[in-house]
């Protein structure tokens, strides 16, 4: 995403699309960097999606 922004962006737009059509509250990953670019986005755009590692999820268990 730092690299290059213009792309990042384009593809954070479309996966919060697509979560906002399932009506996911939260997202699992084990990509950190996914999971920053994601929690990110919808923190500017006020979206009530929180993000989780999977080793976050399996620590709550």
């Amino acid at each position: 995403s730092v690299r290059y922004p213009e792309i990042s962006g384009a593809m954070v737009g479309d996966k919060l699309r697509y979560l906002q059509e399932t009506g996911a509250d939260t997202v699992v990953s084990t990509d950190t960097g996914c999971l920053m670019n994601i929690g990110g986005a919808c923190h500017r755009r006020e979206l009530p999606i929180r993000t989780l590692h999977l080793a976050e999820l399996l620590e709550c268990r």
